[in-house]
């Protein structure tokens, strides 16, 4: 709502009457006026062109729509005007302050309203898509899915994504009637499924009940009948000591299991970049390292878990499990649901200490 009704902003057909007056003149000299030693053939079109845009920029000048950005996120009082009740006046002041202490570098998150004020002060015309398929879908604002309805020809979305899985809660759409209402005109057909088929029985009865956990998740995923090995855990006293345990587990999976790909993932790249350092001196080769998203091109990977997202492994190793580490908040409940689903046969979790109060209290498994 914050960028749907910008009445203090011109839009490039909002000038003034007598600059809309002053399209009725030619926009073309005649071309007796053209400076035929200047002109040939070859460059006809570009000077005609310069010619043009010389004429049309006084009547549809463009709009500086960064500047206009950052002057409706500065100012508390145009935002609040702008949003309808959108933000609060707290709200508002903070993302004024935060405006003030940062660079004018934009980040990630500035680039869909930079794009949605662009569409609308200057008016951009937009091709349309036959089709727009969207996965991973809970990491994108309602921001970002009324740009791409913008792209769209005829409406016609697939649209997929687990609200589990959504890490961080500034992000991304909290429940699905968000995007429903940016399809109001159209009909919306909302599929659910409940199975799950990548994990084995075991796998998904422990994620449902981290999920459990979690705000809104009445509706778990149903455990598909294929049975296969019990979830294993394995305290340790020292990080050392841990990090034995985790490469003795690896390697067992590999020798067991060649053509399966391997994940151990961590909460922290610090983490991952120590026990891969680890897995080099003592040998390992075919081992990558994942640091940002990137394919995969080996069969043993260690990560982040962040960085995994929307990949599958035969078998995770969870390195860290420990009270703290994995503390009993929103994010980390999240992100360890997130590490469990990535497995479809094998799931061990290491740590050093005391467990996670994740593991603690999780509900029994007729609840």
């Amino acid at each position: 709502p914050l960028f749907n009704s910008l009445h203090p902003l011109q839009t490039r057909g909002d000038r003034p009457c007598e600059q809309r007056q002053s399209a009725r003149r030619p926009l073309l000299p005649h071309p007796a006026s053209l400076d035929a030693g200047s002109v040939s053939y070859g460059n006809v079109g570009e000077e005609i062109g310069k010619l043009v845009r010389s004429r049309v920029q006084p009547i549809w000048p463009e709009t500086a729509f960064e500047e206009a950005y950052r002057n409706v996120i500065s100012n508390p009082s145009l935002m609040l005007s702008l949003g309808k009740g959108a933000l609060t006046t707290e709200i508002a002041a903070l993302i004024a302050r935060s405006e003030a202490s940062e660079t004018r570098v934009f980040k990630e998150t500035d680039l869909p309203p930079l794009l949605y004020l662009d569409h609308l002060v200057n008016e951009i015309s937009t091709q349309g898509f036959e089709h727009v398929v969207i996965d991973e879908a809970q990491e994108l604002s309602p921001l970002q899915f009324l740009l791409l309805r913008r792209h769209s020809r005829n409406g016609w979305f697939t649209i997929l994504g687990d609200l589990r899985q959504r890490l961080l809660p500034y992000q991304g759409i909290h429940n699905w009637r968000q995007v429903a209402s940016l399809f109001s005109s159209t009909d919306v057909a909302r599929l659910e499924s409940r199975i799950s088929f990548r994990s084995t029985y075991e796998i998904t009865r422990f994620a449902n009940r981290v999920a459990r956990q979690l705000p809104g998740s009445s509706s778990l995923p149903i455990p598909y009948q294929r049975y296969g090995e019990k979830l294993k855990g394995k305290r340790s006293e020292t990080f050392r000591a841990m990090q034995e345990a985790i490469i003795q587990r690896f390697s067992q999976l590999r020798a067991g299991h060649e053509d399966w790909t391997v994940a151990i993932l961590t909460k922290w790249l610090g983490e991952a970049n120590t026990i891969f350092k680890e897995l080099g001196h003592r040998g390992y080769k075919g081992v990558q390292l994942l640091e940002i998203e990137e394919e995969m091109n080996q069969k043993l990977i260690v990560s982040p878990i962040q960085l995994t997202k929307g990949l599958e492994f035969d078998a995770v190793i969870i390195a860290g499990v420990h009270d703290r580490n994995f503390v009993d908040s929103e994010f980390d409940r999240r992100l360890l649901y997130l590490a469990c689903t990535r497995a479809k046969h094998s799931l061990s979790m290491y740590w050093f200490g005391q467990p996670s109060p994740i593991l603690t209290q999780l509900p029994k498994e007729d609840e």
